[in-house]
């Protein structure tokens, strides 16, 4: 019975040395703030006996930050002088780890916004208010002024004074290419009117009335392209010689000043009509009132 009891103990003693290494191994107990927790939060190191740091990974975190904002002026000046005396160095570290430097910005910039609105508008502020010496660009004199500020002021005026007559060169230019007409004859009713220069190579026509009237005139030719009749270019002026403002089917006088909603008003008129064969030239045309054409219709 001693025997089975012994060997009982012993195989209970390693189990219990087994299960406490095992503890320590997957947990440990932080000398800073006293507390248990896994050793993935302790940094690795190869001088203790575990491999791994007595203090875990927020406590050292703390610590940095502390020692950064005590000694953040020296910090930085070795830094500058680092840089000063391997540029090279820097500059390919800074090459070959931009997407690093870009994701620290980002957190930054996301941590502190309010911090770098602050800082920003100071800045405004001060350009608007600060003033420093500084030496004007014309006659190279000291003068007090603010940082944006290019000239003192007895120049600034003749400055102003130089680009006013400037653009008052460039506007008089503009409107005396704007004053030039030119002379042209109108294609629907034969009269001169005046075109600026920019207008003369596309103009035709004197008005709005004249160019309406055209339009529909190539309208009705295109269909009787279609129908397939003869198609020849008349002019109103070769009409009025012919006729005199005379209507081809009353007998009297047409006044030209009239306008085309009026039912006495100039119509032009086919004395064979197209859908009857005729064809559209000055011997099938003739001058009429815009009444007479409409109850003539199609009748010849």
């Amino acid at each position: 019975m001693a025997g089975i009891l012994w060997q009982w103990i012993i195989c209970n003693l390693y189990a219990y040395l087994a299960t406490t290494k095992r503890r320590q191994m997957i947990t440990k107990k932080c000398n800073k703030c006293g507390k248990v927790k896994l050793i993935s939060e302790f940094h690795k190191h190869k001088l203790h006996k575990d491999g791994h740091n007595n203090r875990c990974k927020n406590c050292r975190i703390e610590e940095k930050k502390r020692y950064w904002e005590k000694n953040l002026e020296r910090i930085r000046e070795r830094d500058r002088t680092y840089r000063k005396n391997n540029p090279e160095k820097a500059i390919n570290w800074q090459e070959n780890n931009s997407e690093k430097i870009k994701g620290y910005r980002i957190i930054y910039y996301k941590n502190n916004i309010e911090k770098i609105k602050i800082k920003g508008f100071k800045r405004r502020e001060l350009r608007r208010y600060f003033k420093s010496k500084l030496i004007c660009k014309i006659c190279k004199k000291e003068f007090e002024g603010r940082s944006y500020s290019k000239y003192c002021f007895d120049c600034k005026k003749e400055e102003v004074r130089r680009r006013t007559k400037l653009f008052d060169k460039k506007r008089t230019i503009k409107n005396r290419i704007k004053r030039v007409y030119v002379n042209k004859i109108c294609k629907e009713c034969g009269n001169r009117f005046k075109v600026s220069l920019k207008k003369s190579n596309y103009q035709k026509f004197c008005s709005k009335e004249c160019n309406g009237k055209a339009s529909s005139r190539n309208l009705r030719h295109k269909r009787r392209l279609l129908i397939g009749s003869v198609h020849n270019k008349v002019y109103l002026k070769d009409l009025i010689a012919k006729y005199n403002y005379r209507c081809g089917i009353c007998g009297e006088i047409i006044n030209p000043d009239l306008k085309r909603e009026d039912k006495f008003s100039l119509t032009i008129d086919h004395i064979l009509p197209i859908s009857k064969g005729g064809s559209h030239t000055l011997d099938n045309l003739q001058m009429a009132h815009l009444i007479c054409n409409s109850y003539k219709g199609n009748n010849i």
